[in-house]
């Protein structure tokens, strides 16, 4: 009996630290391929943990709706990024000044 409670226990506490370095990671910005893919298996592991996580050792089923909440809004978060590559952001500034006219032509 006692194992059965300690893995419940050690599945919630599993699953609140993976929920802070999902918000770290995403408060720190996702401006990289890499970075998204690190949100999105922070995330992974968050719902795993949570579909498998017992209300009754996190507090309740109001913590555990609040919990999937921010799963939800995170997972938003995370489907509506758009990292662009590193020369991306050069392009992007070429064509915008090629359409003011300011990028000078080169000579042939």
């Amino acid at each position: 009996m006692a194992r059965i409670s300690q893995s419940g226990l050690e599945t919630v506490q599993s699953l609140y630290l993976t929920q802070v370095e999902l918000i770290d990671c995403m408060a720190q910005g996702i401006d990289s391929p890499e970075k998204l893919k690190e949100a999105k298996q922070h995330l992974a592991e968050f719902t795993r943990l949570l579909n498998r996580a017992d209300a009754d050792y996190m507090g309740g089923e109001d913590v555990y709706a609040s919990l999937q909440r921010m799963r939800e809004r995170a997972a938003g978060r995370l489907d509506s990024v758009r990292v662009r590559r590193a020369g991306a952001a050069k392009n992007t500034a070429k064509k915008t000044a090629a359409k003011k006219g300011t990028v000078k032509k080169r000579k042939k």
